[in-house]
């Protein structure tokens, strides 16, 4: 920091060129004795050829009233009262430093010194070569004579001398009232007060004192709040700017996109970085999201939900929303030393709907698809000024054999149409009445031929089905029912009741079978047998008796030839003859049998005439 004396400002009185200080200000209130400005200050001498040099001092100035006057016997330390109404002290000690250095000034009371209080001078200093001084270079005593009075530093109102009762850490001249011109300076400043043993940043800071008479000229204070806990004022090159540094009412941005039981609250914390347009975000601030039930008796909290703010200030958070009774969002910030809190509340209304009958069913949300689940309320926030578009389609294709049906209800009334338009002005109720249907492919033999049909069932249905055990083409060929094959699994009846319960596919199986006849002397045969069927006829070699024998000689009818047995596989209807052909052996034995037996009979009847004849 260069100080230079002005060329101008002769209203001002100038002590030294190349000097300026720092002090620390505050009024000390002493019940029954008066009101004190106390001043901690440290001159600062540096130009564009010398280095830094410092020096301690402290004031303090009777404020009880505007005559009031500060009296030897009012005070006791190492300092000298200038006449007539203040006490000083000059540290007899100068430390040199290097840029950039360090400075704390604090003020403390104490009662361990008698008298009604005693006030204690501190300072630390760092140089920038490393070098620290810290200490306690003098203290004053004011009643000496008194016991300890409960004496208090006040921030806020006035003093009798109709100053404020402020606290100040202010750059001026070296006193005296004077002023300091600042060709360069870089650096920063916060103010602390003590509160149950913790130092605290005051909880007002201003770019400029009120009380002091010294001025400076081309310092320019910014606010760093980059740690709200820890704000600090930033001193730089500049025309003083008098205005607020903190605290500083941040600007809380809220916006809400809603959804199924969820509401997606986004938004940003910001502040005004200076006195102008600027804006710089707040990062790390906890904010705190509520939904309630304002309208509750009594008010009630549904959800509470802590976010913290992104570097750039912004948030995002999902706030679960499990009750149509919620009718407002809080987002609250609760500020800290360098913000005011605030905060944003927005009106909700909150829909219920419901799915049943299905275990899901897709609907779209502003053209979103979302996936219902069955069988639960969900509920649906439209903020104030906000509504949503609800699809419902008549008709959901799960897969190529499954879809489902809904019928929609809108405050227990049915709804005409596929859409259903919700509000924060009027609430609404939305149910959704499912139906799953599968599909049912059959495939069935009929006395007119075969018949295929396709129908979607609703699940759970019961389906009948009828066969015939046979089914006739003509007098010599048939169908005959074999069983129905459902998905698959053969199930051997010709009545089935189906339980609709997965998609179908059905057929009725039926085994083509031609009629097949077998005929002989000895026996007549018949029966059905299946198309392609290997088949056999056998008839017997032969048969007779001791007269006449039949032999087997060939096969008449669909087949010919002498094979025995004829096998064929069946194609077409059978009918087939088996041929025998006689042979007559024992008649012709028996014809001479008889014909010499005849022989016989008549040569014994010639010789029974030739014999003599008794008498």
């Amino acid at each position: 920091m260069d100080v230079i004396p002005p060329p101008y400002a002769s209203n001002y009185t100038f002590i030294g060129a190349g000097y300026a200080s720092l002090q620390l200000n505050a009024v000390l209130w002493v019940p029954g004795h008066g009101v004190y400005w106390t001043q901690n200050v440290i001159f600062i001498a540096s130009n564009s050829t010398m280095k830094p040099q410092v020096e301690l001092v402290y004031n303090i100035w009777n404020f009880s009233s505007p005559t009031a006057l500060m009296g030897a016997r009012y005070v006791r330390g190492n300092g000298t009262v200038a006449p007539p109404s203040f006490y000083y002290y000059v540290d007899p000690v100068v430390y040199n430093l290097t840029f950039p250095f360090t400075i704390n000034l604090s003020m403390r009371l104490s009662s361990t010194g008698g008298g009604a209080v005693d006030v204690l001078f501190l300072y630390s200093i760092r140089s920038g070569n490393g070098s620290v001084y810290p200490g306690t270079y003098d203290s004053a005593v004011l009643f000496p004579k008194l016991s300890p009075t409960l004496s208090y530093y006040q921030i806020g109102s006035y003093t009798p001398f109709g100053i404020p009762s402020d606290l100040e850490y202010v750059l001026g001249g070296p006193g005296g009232g004077s002023l300091a011109v600042v060709q360069r300076i870089s650096g920063s400043a916060s103010l602390y007060y003590e509160r149950g043993g913790v130092f605290v940043p005051v909880p007002d800071a201003y770019s400029y004192g009120s009380d002091t008479a010294e001025t400076v000229y081309f310092v320019t204070v910014t606010r760093n709040l980059d740690n709200p806990q820890v704000p600090q004022g930033v001193l730089s090159s500049g025309n003083l700017n008098s205005y607020k540094l903190w605290p500083v009412s941040p600007i809380l941005e809220v916006s809400t996109t809603s959804g199924i039981s969820r509401l997606l609250v986004s938004g940003y914390l910001i502040y005004p970085s200076g006195t102008g347009l600027s804006y710089s975000p707040l990062s790390a601030q906890a904010l705190t999201l509520k939904l309630v039930d304002v309208e509750g008796a009594p008010s009630t909290t549904l959800v509470n939900l802590t976010v913290v703010t992104s570097s750039s200030g912004g948030f995002t958070a999902a706030l679960p929303v499990n009750s149509s009774a919620a009718d407002q969002l809080i987002v609250y910030y609760g500020g800290g030393a360098a913000f005011d809190p605030t905060f944003s509340a927005t009106p909700l209304t909150v829909h219920s709907l419901s799915v049943r009958g299905v275990d899901s069913y897709t609907i779209s949300v502003d053209g979103v698809s979302v996936a219902l689940k069955g069988g639960s309320m969900e509920y649906v926030p439209t903020p104030r000024g906000t509504q949503l578009t609800l699809t419902i389609p008549n008709e959901t294709q799960v897969t190529t054999s499954q879809r489902e049906l809904a019928a929609v209800y809108v405050n227990n009334a049915p709804l005409s149409g596929q859409t259903v338009t919700l509000s924060s002005a009027t609430l609404v109720n939305v149910t959704i009445v499912g139906t799953v249907q599968y599909l049912v492919n059959i495939t069935q033999r009929t006395p007119t031929g075969v018949m295929s049909q396709s129908a979607w069932y609703n699940a759970g249905s019961a389906i009948p089905l009828t066969s015939l055990q046979y089914i006739s083409v003509n007098s010599t060929s048939r169908y005959a029912f074999q069983g129905y094959l459902v998905n698959g699994r053969l199930v051997n009846s010709t009545s089935l009741v189906l339980n609709d319960s997965s998609p179908l596919t059905v057929n009725s199986l039926y085994l083509e079978q031609d009629y097949i006849t077998f005929s002989s002397p000895l026996a007549n045969v018949s029966a059905w047998v299946a198309l392609g069927e290997e088949y056999s006829l056998s008839a017997p070699a032969s048969y007779g008796n001791l007269l006449v024998s039949y032999h087997f000689k060939q096969w008449s009818g669909t087949f010919s030839g002498s094979a025995n047995p004829l096998t064929f596989v069946v194609s077409k209807p059978v009918s087939e003859v088996a041929v025998y052909t006689p042979t007559y052996t024992g008649v012709i034995a028996l014809f001479i049998i008889v014909f010499l037996l005849g022989l016989g009979i008549g040569l014994l009847r010639k010789r029974a005439k030739a014999l003599p004849q008794s008498t």
